[in-house]
């Protein structure tokens, strides 16, 4: 049988416990009704959050408040829980009804969703360190090999000494010997492999660099792109690091975070995390915010976007919020934003069009500025005209609505006539507060410009996948690489053809 759960909302909702019973107050029944809980229907609670299950078809009873000589109040405990063992009073509703009337279940305040992120977000950080550890292990092993290989070297050394041959004797190798000595080296090399070592080779480039043969043929091409822009790659020419990592960090040194990144412990980050945090070098962000690798991808572009459109990212730094929670409060502070820009927009016009400082004020600033004196109306449209460029760059910067996309809708225009309207309606009620009619009007400018902020939608973020609206800069990107890349396919067809 279906299941519906509740989540309930201690701080807001639950009005008395005790004796094994929670009276609580029903959402959006503008406080005319109430139910009651018994202690063993709860599924599971936090110190935040209580979830109850029932099945679908289960009938609730809620009760409305009680009626008296003077006045109306709320129900008590004792009286629900009388109600609850002998109705009489109390309305009965099935839990899918009452569900799609009032109530909804939130999967992120579920504690018991809260605990499996929790422990996934751990199980991920253990990774991360053990990934750095055991990066650390190899690079000692590595330098204990070298010295011990140094010293047998120096071993063998005073041994050939004692049996060394004049070199000039020697027999010189033909060159099909030589060519057999290469196919050995090469043996274990495939031939996407070999191309890229061969690609380096015409290029004058430092082999030595990618020729691992552990390396697949997509992070040698990487790492040989780095070497041809004369990139240092000694600090990630790793098996243990991506191609798409790797290239992450290409397009970084081309674009001058190479600093940045390089003090990076690499092998705590995954692509999609490098990813952001270039981004963030790139744009002059306060990184440092989100740079823990405890954050995944997704959470590090939701504090990205928020330090990219100025908001206060520090509500959404918390670790243990999803990024579906970082989400919502983001978009909320969007909305906020919007709602500033509307008050001060209004505030404003209403100054300027005040007759004591109108003439006085702008005559000043007009001689000031050696211009011509606007009139009111062009005071009230350069006012709205700044009010629209600043809730353009603000929902674009946020990446509510990407800047191709807001071009081609024309949501200048209407985000200008929701703005106008509302101040057309404050000249007509001159009493009315600004802040009052700002969080309206907010509302409508959203409306009208098709941005979804009261519930946004979730956003998944990846690198490895095109997006149907490409920025230009993403155009301009993909473009290059395409024009390396026919460069390279040319060079190689001139190379066989001299062969």
């Amino acid at each position: 049988m279906a299941k519906t759960r509740f989540s309930i909302n201690k701080e807001s909702l639950v009005e008395e416990r005790a004796d094994g019973y929670i009276l609580t107050r029903v959402p959006n029944s503008n406080m005319d009704y109430y139910m009651l809980l018994s202690e063993d229907e709860i599924l599971t609670e936090d110190k935040d959050t209580i979830i109850a299950e029932w099945d679908s078809i289960h009938e609730i009873n809620i009760l409305p408040r009680v009626q008296e000589e003077g006045g109306i109040r709320r129900p008590t405990l004792k009286e629900a829980v009388a109600d609850y063992k002998d109705p009489v009073n109390s309305i009965p509703i099935e839990a899918s009804e009452l569900y799609a009337e009032y109530y909804h279940y939130e999967k992120s305040t579920d504690p018991e969703q809260r605990e499996k992120e929790k422990r996934i977000r751990e199980q991920k950080r253990k990774e991360a360190l053990e990934r750095s550890d055991s990066a650390k292990s190899r690079i000692q092993k590595t330098k204990s090999n070298e010295k011990a290989a140094k010293n047998q070297k120096t071993d063998k050394k005073v041994q050939e000494q004692a049996v060394e041959t004049d070199r000039s004797q020697e027999k010189p190798q033909s060159p099909a010997e030589k060519m057999e000595e290469q196919r050995a080296q090469i043996k274990h090399y495939t031939k996407q492999q070999f191309k890229e070592i061969m690609k380096g080779t015409r290029q004058k480039l430092e082999t030595d660099l990618y020729r691992n043969v552990d390396l697949s043929p997509q992070q040698m091409r990487e790492l040989r792109l780095s070497l041809k822009a004369k990139n240092d790659i000694t600090g990630y020419n790793s098996p243990h690091i991506s191609a798409k990592h790797m290239r992450e960090l290409r397009i970084g040194a081309k674009r001058g975070v190479k600093l940045q990144l390089d003090n990076l412990n690499q092998s705590l980050y995954d692509a999609e995390q490098i990813h952001e945090l270039r981004i963030g070098f790139e744009k002059g962000l306060k990184v440092k915010e989100y740079v823990d690798p405890a954050y995944n991808a997704m959470q590090m572009r939701e504090i990205r976007l928020g330090l990219q459109a100025g908001l206060d990212v520090a509500k959404i730094t918390d670790i243990h919020m999803t990024a579906d929670q970082m989400h919502a409060v983001r978009f909320r502070m969007v909305m906020e934003n919007i709602e500033t820009i509307l008050k001060r927009t209004f505030e404003d016009i209403r100054s300027w069009l005040n007759e004591k400082i109108e003439d006085v004020t702008e005559h000043l600033m007009a001689r000031y500025q050696r211009r011509q004196p606007m009139t009111a109306e062009q005071i009230k449209d350069a006012r709205i005209n700044e009010a629209v460029k600043d809730i353009k760059e603000l929902v674009i910067q946020s990446e509510v609505i990407s800047e191709d996309a807001y071009e081609e809708k024309g949501l200048d225009d209407e985000i200008r006539k929701s703005i106008e309207s509302w101040q057309d309606y404050m000249e007509k009620h001159p009493k009315q507060e600004a802040e009052a009619v700002s969080k309206e009007a907010a509302k409508d400018v959203c409306k009208a410009a098709d941005m979804e902020l009261e519930q946004p939608k979730e956003k998944v973020v990846n690198i490895n996948e095109n997006s149907k609206a490409k920025t230009l800069e993403q155009a301009v990107e993909e473009a290059v690489e395409e024009a390396m890349q026919a460069e390279e396919i040319m060079e190689e067809e001139s190379f066989e053809m001299m062969q």
